[in-house]
């Protein structure tokens, strides 16, 4: 795999220091709103998160309905977690 954008390096670090990002995926007009229980990263993208849920750094870790509307919990994942240490090990800008 390349190496990652900065975008893409900024946001794993914001899922990687605990932050999550729960998105509605019901149908209708909030399908794709975004909240952050933890604190919103400083610039997110819908498109950058999903090149990480695409090369497996992020996860959909559960979904529960609040007033019938689905949100997807999103969190990093090991291989995103291994990689930002090999980052740090190698002592690349992160």
């Amino acid at each position: 795999m390349s190496k990652l954008s900065p975008s893409q390096t900024e946001m794993l670090k914001f899922f990687v220091n605990g932050g999550t990002v729960e998105l509605c995926t019901s149908i209708g007009n909030q399908l794709g709103k975004t909240a952050f229980p933890k604190g919103k990263p400083t610039k997110f993208n819908k498109l950058v998160m999903n090149s990480l849920l695409k090369y497996g750094f992020l996860k959909p870790s559960r979904e529960e309905y609040v007033y019938g509307l689905r949100w997807s919990k999103v969190e990093v994942t090991k291989r995103g977690l291994e990689l930002v240490a090999n980052m740090e090990s190698s002592n690349e800008t992160f």
